[in-house]
């Protein structure tokens, strides 16, 4: 811990122990900031209001604050009166003291000097924001300028870092290895830096589709921060970022359960965050949504976040965020066996534009819609999406995989499965992202489907079964049920009825 945080954990435990003391407090350079000291009592009553303001409403945090810190009790009595062991007063307190920091620190941070790091940290949200909504040449010059400034050394390290992602991810994997060897190069990196340095690691080789290999650098990623205690926000925000990523991971490969549980802590970090950035968090409730549609008996769960993240969107007016919550409804209700959504009748957005969006974020998108496009049918215009999707993917990205997996679905639903097969067959093994994805499954359906229609009965029903055995260990429930379906029809089999009927049922 730096030293200046040290000072101010410092300064906060002195003022928790001195709020009923007008004389401590006043010798307590936090709470003159909080509040005028002209009249002991209401500066007594102003710095204990911003407290109680710190910690959430109804809580049993702000409950032990009453107890200990405003009536005095004894720390045993407390506990004995809540029920609680002295190791769990002790926890709440801690956590309730950490709330109470934040907030402190949120507060005077508009009136105190930066230094040149935390200016340096700010911008290195900002531009991880924007790499991630793929607007990477803009983050590319920022990031430049800002190495013109002569920052210290972790400050560089920081954003070659930053720079190694957005060449990634933008389809310059040398570019990438370059700047990542140039951080080896600088010697050994404090902790921060190292949870950033795998982040870089995992971010490279998932935009190549070499997922088995990202997952153990984001796992790394992840555990520098673990467990750490009194992470500031900042951290907190991007220990909850590298969460995110490992999350997804998981979900593209083929483990939706660990990929929620990393979600579901994301999602709590950036709660615990008085600033916390809102497309950050409409982005994971949105990810946990998608990842619930992977499991059978979550698909009402998946909704109801779904529903969280398009109000949250609305309100904010985030309009990609909110667009992507609509298509993330329009899967639910794919995968109950529905046309609609839950938004039918209300106005929706357009699927054509996605404000804020470029390169491999837009792709994303536009390949998304066409999946959507495909289940109802509307083979054109999924089609139509697949190509907006692809004139904005970068070279050797794994997206330029995935359009073809959604291309030749497409074609599949527009009855060409001449077309559609050399594609299906070609997304197989790329599609495998290095282990045992799904979407690969998903890849051997298309192909199942592309020779069924060209009556080659013997190879699509091996296809379908291969697509089977990968679907079951992480797909959506949607794209299950309908390559259960396909067995049905190539097997005359009861049994993938049943199982189709008893997975649609939760």
């Amino acid at each position: 811990m730096k030293s200046g945080e040290q000072t101010l954990d410092r300064e906060v435990r002195h003022l928790m122990r001195s709020l009923n003391d007008a004389a401590a407090l006043r010798s307590n350079r936090l709470a003159r900031a909080l509040a005028r000291a002209d009249d002991d009592r209401r500066f007594v009553e102003a710095v204990q209001r911003f407290v109680r303001g710190a910690l959430p409403e109804g809580s049993r945090m702000l409950t032990i604050f009453e107890l200990c810190d405003v009536k005095r009790r004894l720390h045993k009595i407390a506990a004995d009166e809540l029920g609680l062991s002295m190791r769990q007063l002790y926890r709440e307190r801690s956590e309730a003291q950490r709330r109470v920091r934040d907030a402190i620190e949120a507060h005077l941070q508009a009136g105190v000097h930066y230094d040149r790091a935390d200016l340096l940290t700010d911008e290195l949200e900002l531009l991880y924001e924007a790499v991630q909504c793929g607007r990477v040449d803009a983050a590319l010059r920022r990031a430049d300028e800002l190495l013109g400034y002569g920052f210290s050394p972790d400050g560089v390290h920081a954003l070659r870092v930053l720079k190694s992602c957005a060449f990634a991810v933008s389809g310059r994997a040398e570019q990438a290895a370059a700047e990542l060897e140039n951080v080896r190069r600088m010697g050994p990196a404090h902790e921060d830096l190292a949870a950033e340095d795998e982040f870089a690691h995992a971010y490279a080789l998932a935009a190549l589709g070499q997922h088995a290999e990202a997952i153990p650098h984001a796992e790394r990623a992840v555990r520098l921060e673990d467990g750490r205690a009194e992470l500031s926000e900042r951290r907190r925000r991007a220990h909850a970022r590298h969460l995110a990523l490992l999350g997804n991971l998981h979900q593209e490969d083929h483990d939706p359960h660990k990929a929620l549980g990393a979600l579901e802590t994301a999602g709590r970090i950036l709660q615990s965050c008085r600033i916390a950035p809102q497309s950050q968090l409409v982005r994971v409730s949105t990810d946990i949504a998608a990842c619930c549609l992977a499991i059978a008996d979550m698909v009402d769960t998946a909704t109801a976040r779904a529903i969280e993240a398009y109000r949250s969107a609305t309100w904010h007016g985030l309009d990609a965020e909110r667009v992507r919550a609509e298509i993330v409804l329009g899967f639910a209700a794919l995968a109950v066996g529905s046309t609609g959504t839950v938004l039918d009748g209300l106005p929706q957005s357009s699927y054509s534009t996605f404000a804020g969006a470029e390169g491999h974020w837009l792709a994303r998108m536009h390949l998304l819609v066409s999946r959507l496009q495909t289940a109802h049918g509307r083979a054109a215009e999924a089609l139509a999406s697949v190509r907006a999707a692809r004139a904005t993917i970068p070279n050797d990205h794994c997206l330029r995989a995935l359009a073809d997996l959604r291309a030749a679905e497409a074609l599949n639903a527009a009855k060409a499965p001449c077309a559609a097969l050399p594609l299906a067959l070609d997304a197989i093994p790329r599609m495998a992202l290095g282990g045992g994805s799904h979407l690969a499954g998903a890849a051997h359906v298309a192909a199942a489907q592309a020779l069924h229609q060209l009556g080659d009965a013997p190879r699509a029903r091996e296809h379908c079964e291969a697509g089977l055995e990968r679907l079951r260990r992480g797909g959506m429930v949607m794209d299950l049920s309908r390559a259960l379906r396909l067995a049905a029809r190539l097997t005359g089999d009861a049994r993938y009825v049943e199982e189709q009927r008893t997975l649609i049922a939760g």
